[in-house]
């Protein structure tokens, strides 16, 4: 299995880096790949994300941040 993994920040790519080989199972291969914030990410999605879709035994995650624009006072 290929597990791909897209990311809204180039920064995620070296934590992902570090910590999924330490919880995936050695048999899982992952790709990471980081964009340039929420835009670039979505264009991704639309143009990278079918193609990656079709590839036999692959398993996708979209990692996005959680942003609040609310603000208590």
């Amino acid at each position: 299995m290929i597990l791909h993994v897209f990311t809204e920040e180039p920064s995620c790519k070296n934590v992902l880096g570090i910590l999924l080989p330490k919880i995936l199972p050695e048999e899982v291969e992952f790709r990471i790949y980081p964009h340039q914030g929420k835009q670039d990410l979505e264009r991704a999605l639309s143009t990278t994300l079918p193609a990656i879709s079709r590839i036999p035994d692959s398993k996708i995650i979209i990692l996005r941040d959680y942003n609040n624009h609310c603000s208590d006072s």
